[in-house]
């Protein structure tokens, strides 16, 4: 049989200054026999960031009372940063109240706070906040990580974590008793 070919043409996305490879697998003869084909663009992540996540919030609360957790998501470079992923694994001692994201959007299952920041550039920061209240006395633990796409040259500033002493109020002395 003749050998034919056929230009296929591929439509396909790709993000300012990522590689890519493309894998394209066919089978089968032309003429009258069909051809069964596949591609596959896959990205090659090139790119090299370090994400760093610090967090600042108070050393002790009174019992009732709402504990904000400030944190900050900076990227160190040199690349860009994309698809950040924030998580935060609330104290099981706490109540979750409410979460904000300066640059991307966050949702919370059960006690677990996740955001996503869709880009970071290089040299920039996302603040986040996380806000739960204490119902009981005790010291409560809270860690969280951050994560993206690109190669981070630093794990070791990914994760973050603080303790909180959650503390009775003391009884106001009554006056004449």
């Amino acid at each position: 049989e003749e050998n034919e070919s056929v230009d296929v043409p591929l439509k396909f996305c790709v993000r300012k200054n990522i590689p890519f490879t493309l894998n394209v697998n066919v089978t089968g003869r032309l003429g009258s026999r069909k051809v069964i084909g596949d591609a596959e663009a896959v990205q090659v992540l090139t790119g090299e960031s370090d994400l760093q996540i610090s967090v600042d919030t108070q050393t002790s609360v009174n019992v009732g009372s709402n504990l904000i957790y400030q944190f900050s998501i900076e990227n160190k470079g040199p690349s860009d940063a994309t698809n950040v992923i924030f998580s935060d694994t609330l104290p099981s001692e706490s109540i979750f109240v409410e979460a904000g994201c300066e640059k991307g959007v966050c949702e919370v299952v059960s006690n677990q706070v996740t955001c996503v920041i869709d880009h970071l550039f290089a040299d920039s920061a996302s603040a986040i906040q996380v806000t739960v209240t204490c119902p009981n006395a005790g010291n409560l633990t809270n860690s969280a990580e951050v994560t993206a796409d690109e190669i981070d040259k630093d794990l070791s500033n990914n994760t973050v974590t603080s303790s909180t002493t959650v503390e009775e109020l003391e009884p106001k002395p009554s006056n004449g008793d």
